[in-house]
Parts: structure tokens; C-alpha cells; sequence
């Protein structure tokens, strides 16, 4: 094609708040045109972009900005160009003045261009082409653009309409289409040409204008056989994508051990994630990946792995050499099994983050470690990420501590959207904003005194306030999930009781339950999306039906294997000291990495003599002497003030207990690692004791026998010496306990917990997760999947005692109120 810029007889700019006039006593350029539709569109581009004037063609047509590109910036009307040039974040303006100056200038950036374009730092579609240049003393200038693929194409003068859907950026539904699926707006033929830019003041995806509309759905939160039913119903919503997290230490259970669905783990079935990326697609949705490697997400240690922590004085997150060559292997395994599902491959991938609140990692405004964060980004390409990189934090806090030059900043909060807001346009006032996790709820803490979460009105004011500013935005939940087995995570608080542990509901008050069932913020987020969004030609999808439910007639627990015939089936390790969990030598050389680990010895003792742990027990210690159990039954927080919590330091108690011989038994159990933390926490999430010797009298014990107890699933449907109880029976010890469920038609169900204290439940070998009758939530959700026609084994841990053993169902969570999350009652606040 080409382009014919007339000469200009006189004109006036303003740029930067200089008035230059007659510029056009000479020849002026005009480079990759964007045509807008209406004058409105123009003026307001021009003036937000640079405060330029809009000037009319010849044929009355109104011309705003040019195309963009890293480190390059060609901003345009029809009767002169000015040409922009990025240095750090301060542009520096420069115009053409007309005759010879004009020329040099303009075969400037012809000459960066090409060198742009053979360097492959202008993507296709930014520039469909290179330029060939002719320029003449006298007369108009042409243009000629030849495709690279195509060896050139001419066309008519007229023709710059279709250039400007190859290279510059249109408005939404600028030529709308009726009844068209987002990737069929976005991507027609299937193959787009340019991904997610985030430039000016709205994003373009394929060259046209996008707000992301997103939430998040975790694939390792939901049971795989829901994926796309939840997704559609995502689809449903409005929303255009989906957002995921990126589990690495599920992925990587044992050192250099990966799993993406067929590792014969007990999570295996959930972490095919490449499917659900096709699953996402199949339902007509993009996808925004999050593969940390830290992704915080109330996750048991953020997602990094355990294993980490064998290595001595590791500091994660950070340019340690250990840490960073296990995340360059990790990212290198994980990355090239999704590369070919990004967005400009046909697949639908449309952007990816760098780590993940890393302003956030830190101690005030220290600087962060950057290096470390640029290796991330560096990993991340070398393995083949081509789609828009950026970071996620709250910035009115954190600033730019955790940005990269270049790298698109976006803003996590739950209320008060605006000074957030405010906060990204002040540092990146030339780009579009992304609200990336907008909090729809909150996630919940044992003992806490009530559900945490987020009223449906203020969760209407702030989605509408995003809206408004045209904004995107992504709910962070949609739909929470659940933290099966013993996942969830923690966090560590300045102030008793210091660590505040996950509950396995991750309900999070969301956009859908954890069981996926519609709430008053899911029909407020289809009426929102509706009005605010700027594409109107897309097809609707009817919101699926939601899963059945039922509470099945209450399961007696019949059976149980004493806890002597639990460690009998149990491998111990020798050893004179101490050592926490990771340390042990299981899994591969990788250690353990959850459940409980059982320490027994035999101790001598006086009357009254007194134990001692020295240092804090990580994180609560089941004491046994000769089988009776010492630790106080937990009813509430002021318990953790006991003996055998975390609390107390040095904690000690007097044994009552005759002079002689005697066998201690200490259970320690992992409540969930620190997920979102400083440096120093995060650093020291080892388990079990190892923070000193256990003392009687003042003398340390030695001689121990350690037991990892992991609980995996083979263990427990192998278990055996399974005993009949006798009808009315209770237990005042940590039992196992087992009985059978038969179902006719599986359903999803609730077991209610509130006759027992605290423990774990299996059905049929998969661990569904903690629960604690003192709350906030007294429910374990069982989604359908997991229920066999026939008989299904319910196998129950519990820690303490239990009057009435039998499990009874619900057809709907039971927990205490649910109310917003203020600092005025939790440590742990939005």
C-alpha cells in the first residue's frame, strides 16, 4: 500500500506546553495512521496523549495518534508528525520542522525502525511491516510498506484504513459484529498477530481496544471433573478471563520429581494444567498465568516447595544461589508445557506475571532484591513467554518497590479503590490500569470469632468504581475452592497468638461458594459487566446449572486402629537429637513436607519432675506419656497458651507421672507454613522440634525414634488392624476411626464436624482436609467426584476426643456469621 502525506501550508501544536507554530513550511511525515471513528474519539486521544490538536484533512478526516513500540513512540495527525523517543520514564518530545531537518529526522527513525524490526523487538502487528522509503525534493512523500511474509503489496492512496487495523489500535465494536464469541472478536482466523499491549489509556488485545475482565479460579482448588462447568459459569458472568495461580510445590513434590497430572500423587488428578488452559479456551476465555514461583494465596509456604528448607540459612525469594538454581530448573519444566497455549500461538495465554507482591517482601522502603526479580523475568522468556509481562502489588503502599523497568504494574486491594488507582496512574501515566486482585471476600482463620468475608453492597461499590474508570479488573476470588489435605497456609502476626492458620475452606465470601453455587455478587457482577463493558456484540452464555446436593443419612464410625497399631505401621529414623520435618530422610532424599511427625523416647522420671521444650514447638505437640494425653484439648484461642502450642517459649509442664521409666510420645503437627511474610519468616518454616532439645528435670533427652506420618493416601486405604468398636463408644486419645458411606447417587455434601474436636478426614483415601469444631467454619465440603456409587470408606484422624462417633451431613457449609475483615479485630486485615 501507500501512503501520500500532503504538504501543509500552516499549522500550530501544542506539545508539552509550548506553543510551536507554522511547522509546516516544509515536508512533514506522516507514519503508521490510526484512524478513529469519531471526532470525540480524537480529541480525546490527542489531548490525554500529549495535549495535540486535532487538524482536519483535506477530505475532512480526523487524525490522532500513530503507532508505539518499546523504546519508540511516532505520535501523528494528518499535517505533521512529532516524534517522541522514551528515556527511562520521561519522554523527551522532538518535532519536525519542516524541509531538510524534517528529512533527516524522519530517515532517523526509518533507519531504528528497520533495526528494530531485524531485531525482533517490533512484534507483528505493531508493525505488519518494514519501511521502504522515497523521499523527493518536491512534492509528497510516499511511504511504502512491504510485508516481510509477503515480499509487498501495493494498494490505492484510500487504502489506509486497512493498514490501520493491521498497525495501530482500534477502538471496541468500532465495526461491531453481532454474536461473536470472544475469540472470534479477538482473534478472527485464529491466529492473532499481536497479543496484550498495555499502552495508553485501555489495553488492545489483537490490535483492538480490551478491558480485562477476569476472576480467579485456582485448577488445584477445584476438583478437575468441575473445571469446566466452573469456568463456563465464569463465561457466564461476563467475565472475558480467567485467572490461575501455579502450584510449584504440588508440581514438584520431590526434588527433580514433576507432576502435571500422571505423578501418581495424591493430588495428581488436579494438576493437568495444561488441560485446563484448553478447558479455558474451549469455554471462550483467555487466561492470565501466575507461575510465581511464590504465589502467597493462603498456600502452604506461598507454593515453594519444602524441600527448600533442608538447605541451611536458605533464603527464598531472593539471589541466593540454591534458591534461584532450583527455581531456573522449576520454571524451565513448567514453562515449556504451556509456551504453545499463549494467546499469539493460538492458544489463551494473554499475559503472565513476574513473582508476585515482591513489593510487599521487604522491610519499609528498603530497596528489594532486584536481581532476583529480573532473573524471574529473565527465566520466564529464556523459556519462551512472549505475552505481556507485569507485577501485582498494592502500590499506594509499596510504590514501584517491586516493578520492573518496562514490566506493567498493576494494584491488589479489597476497599478504597481510588487511591490505588491514583497510585498506578502516578507511576505509569502512559499506561492502562489493572485492578489484579480485587479482594471479592476474604479467606478465613481457625479460632477466628467469626467467617471473614465481604458485604454484597461494598462489593458493588468498589467493581462499579474499577468500572467506571475503565479500569480492568480481576476478582480475586471467583471461586475460591478448597485447600484440600493439608495445604492451606498461615500467617505470622506481630501480636499473641503470632500465627494465624488457614482454615481448609477457601469459601473466601467469593463471586461463587467453595461448592460453585450462585451468591447476590455473581447476578451484581453479570448486571455490572453488562452495563460497563465496551464491546456489545459478544454472544451471552446461560449460566449453567448448579451441582446437586444432598446430606446423606448419617455413617456410625465402627472401627479403629489404637494408636500403638498406627506407629507400628509408621518408619522410624534413629537419632540422638531433634530434627523438624524436612530433615527427616524420606520422599527421596526431599524430606517431609506435611502432616504430623511422631517423636518417641524413653524418659526416666521423678515424681513431679518437669518437661521442658525448649524454644517454640512448630506448631502443635500432641504429648503422650504411656499412652494418656497431656496437651489440652483445643476450644478456643486462650488454649494456645498451654502446653504444646506455638505460643509459649520454653513452655513447661509438670508430669504427672510416678517415678520410673515411661514412654513420651510427641505428635507434631504442620498447621500450614507462612504463605505472605517477611524475609525472615518465610526463611524459617520448618516444622516439628529442632528449635531445641526436649528437657526432663533440665536434661535433654536423646535416644529418639522419629516417625514421619504423612498419611498419604496408599497408607491409608493399606491400613490395617482395624478393631470393632462397641456401640457408644468415645475416644479421649488420637484414634483412627473409620466407617462406610453408601450412595446411590453421589452428590456434593457438607460434613458436619461439631461432635468431634479436631483432626482430618479421608474418603476413599483422599485427604479432604483439617477441621476444628471451634471454628469459624464446621463443615469439610465433599464435592461429588470424589463419591463412589456403593460404598465409600470414611477414614477420620482425630487428635483429641470425640463423644458421639458418627458423621452426619449437611446439605449447606455451617459456620459463625460472616462479617468484613477491619484492623480494628484481625492482625491479618485487607
Amino acid at each position: 500500500m501507500k501512503v501520500v502525506v500532503q504538504r501543509v501550508a500552516h499549522a500550530s501544536v501544542s506539545v508539552d506546553g509550548k506553543l510551536i507554530s507554522e511547522i509546516g513550511k516544509g515536508i512533514c511525515v506522516l507514519v503508521g495512521l490510526s484512524k478513529h471513528d469519531t471526532t470525540k474519539d480524537v480529541e480525546y486521544m490527542s489531548r490525554k496523549l500529549l495535549s495535540l490538536r486535532v487538524f482536519e484533512d483535506a477530505e475532512g478526516r480526523r487524525w490522532a495518534r500513530g503507532v508505539r513500540d518499546a523504546g519508540l513512540e511516532l505520535l501523528c495527525v494528518s499535517q505533521f508528525t512529532l516524534y517522541c523517543q522514551l528515556k527511562g520514564n520521561k519522554p523527551d518530545y522532538r518535532h519536525a520542522m519542516g524541509g531538510e531537518e524534517a528529512r533527516q529526522l524522519y530517515q532517523q527513525l526509518v533507519d531504528q525502525l528497520r533495526a528494530d524490526y531485524s531485531q525482533h523487538k517490533v512484534k507483528d502487528g505493531v508493525f505488519a511491516a518494514y519501511m521502504q522509503v522515497s523521499i523527493q525534493n518536491d512534492g509528497p512523500v510516499t511511504i511504502t510498506l512491504e510485508s516481510p511474509s509477503s515480499g509487498g503489496a501495493d494498494s490505492k492512496a484510500g487504502d489506509t484504513e486497512s493498514s490501520t487495523m493491521e498497525s495501530g489500535r482500534r477502538r471496541a465494536d468500532s465495526a461491531p459484529a453481532e454474536d461473536l464469541t470472544w475469540y472470534q472478536y479477538y482473534a478472527p482466523g485464529g491466529q492473532p498477530a499481536e497479543g496484550l499491549v498495555a499502552q495508553g489509556d485501555y489495553f488492545t488485545l489483537n490490535g483492538q481496544q480490551f478491558q480485562i475482565f477476569s476472576g480467579a479460579v485456582h485448577y488445584f482448588r477445584i476438583h478437575p471433573a468441575y473445571w469446566r462447568t466452573t469456568l463456563r459459569k465464569l463465561r457466564a458472568a461476563g467475565l472475558n478471563t480467567v485467572e490461575t495461580y501455579v502450584a510449584w510445590n504440588l508440581h514438584e513434590p520431590r526434588v527433580d520429581v514433576y507432576d502435571f497430572g500422571d505423578g501418581g500423587n495424591d493430588m495428581s488428578d488436579f494438576l493437568d494444567l495444561p488441560g485446563y488452559l484448553r478447558i479455558a479456551q474451549e469455554e471462550d476465555l483467555f487466561v492470565i498465568l501466575r507461575p510465581g514461583p511464590y504465589i502467597c494465596s493462603e498456600w502452604d509456604f506461598g507454593g515453594l516447595p519444602s524441600y527448600l528448607l533442608r538447605k541451611y540459612n536458605i533464603h527464598v525469594r531472593s539471589s541466593d544461589e540454591y534458591y534461584m538454581d532450583r527455581e531456573r530448573k522449576w520454571l524451565a519444566e513448567l514453562l515449556p508445557r504451556v509456551a504453545g497455549l499463549q494467546f499469539t500461538r493460538g492458544g489463551s495465554i494473554i499475559a503472565v506475571q513476574v513473582e508476585n507482591e515482591y513489593g510487599a517482601f521487604g522491610y519499609g522502603d528498603f530497596p528489594r532484591d532486584l536481581k532476583y526479580l529480573e532473573h524471574v523475568k529473565q527465566q520466564l522468556e529464556l523459556n519462551g513467554v512472549v505475552e505481556l509481562l507485569f507485577t501485582s502489588d498494592s502500590p499506594r503502599y509499596s510504590a514501584d518497590l517491586g516493578a520492573l523497568p518496562g514490566v506493567l504494574q498493576t494494584a491488589n486491594f479489597q476497599k478504597d479503590p481510588e487511591p490505588q488507582l491514583e497510585a498506578l496512574r502516578r507511576l505509569q501515566a502512559d499506561r492502562p490500569r489493572l485492578a489484579m486482585e480485587f479482594w471479592t471476600g476474604w479467606f478465613d482463620h481457625w479460632l477466628a470469632p467469626f467467617k471473614a468475608g465481604l458485604a454484597s453492597d461494598e462489593f458493588r461499590d468498589v467493581l462499579e468504581t474499577i468500572l467506571r474508570s475503565g479500569c480492568s479488573v480481576n476478582m480475586y476470588m471467583f471461586q475460591g475452592g478448597t485447600n484440600f489435605g493439608f495445604l492451606a497456609g498461615a500467617n505470622q502476626v506481630d501480636v499473641s497468638p503470632y500465627l494465624l492458620t488457614d482454615a481448609t475452606s477457601y469459601d473466601y465470601d467469593a463471586v461463587l461458594t467453595e461448592g460453585g453455587r450462585y451468591t447476590e455478587k455473581y447476578n451484581i457482577t453479570r448486571e455490572l459487566l453488562a452495563q460497563y463493558s465496551v464491546v456489545k456484540s459478544i454472544r451471552p452464555v446461560a449460566p449453567p446449572d448448579e451441582f446437586a446436593v444432598a446430606a446423606f443419612e448419617p455413617v456410625p464410625l465402627t472401627e479403629t486402629v489404637p494408636l500403638e497399631g498406627v506407629r507400628a505401621q509408621l518408619i522410624g529414623q534413629p537419632s540422638d537429637t531433634l530434627l523438624s520435618m524436612e530433615q527427616l530422610d524420606v520422599n527421596g532424599g526431599s524430606g517431609q513436607s506435611y502432616g504430623l511427625v511422631w517423636y518417641r523416647a524413653t524418659i526416666s522420671t521423678a515424681t513431679d519432675s518437669q518437661i521442658t521444650i525448649r524454644g517454640h514447638v512448630r506448631d502443635m505437640a500432641l504429648v503422650l506419656v504411656d499412652g494418656q494425653l497431656l496437651t489440652e484439648k483445643l476450644q478456643g484461642s486462650v488454649t494456645l497458651n498451654s502446653f504444646g502450642y506455638w505460643v509459649t517459649r520454653d513452655a513447661s509442664m509438670t508430669l504427672p507421672c510416678a517415678a520410673g521409666a515411661h514412654t513420651l510420645d510427641i505428635l507434631v503437627e504442620n498447621m500450614g507454613r507462612v504463605n505472605y511474610g517477611k524475609p525472615h519468616v518465610l526463611n524459617a518454616q520448618r516444622k516439628g522440634l529442632y528449635e531445641g532439645p526436649v528437657l526432663i528435670d533440665g536434661v535433654a533427652v536423646t535416644g529418639w525414634e522419629i516417625y514421619p506420618m504423612e498419611m498419604k493416601k496408599d497408607w491409608i486405604n493399606n491400613l490395617e488392624g482395624w478393631t470393632p468398636l462397641e456401640e457408644g463408644s468415645a475416644v479421649s486419645v488420637p484414634t483412627m476411626l473409620r466407617g462406610t458411606l453408601r450412595v446411590d447417587q453421589p452428590a456434593d455434601t457438607f460434613l458436619d464436624m461439631r461432635n468431634f474436636t479436631k483432626g482430618v478426614v479421608f474418603v476413599n483415601g483422599f485427604n479432604l482436609g483439617r477441621y476444628l469444631s471451634a471454628g469459624p467454619v464446621f463443615t469439610l465440603y465433599l464435592p461429588a467426584p470424589l463419591l463412589n456409587v456403593g460404598d465409600n470408606t470414611l477414614v477420620v484422624f482425630e487428635e483429641f476426643a470425640a463423644a458421639d462417633l458418627v458423621l452426619r451431613f449437611s446439605a449447606k457449609p455451617m459456620a459463625l456469621e460472616t462479617r468484613t475483615v477491619s484492623p480494628d479485630w484481625a492482625p491479618i486485615s485487607p
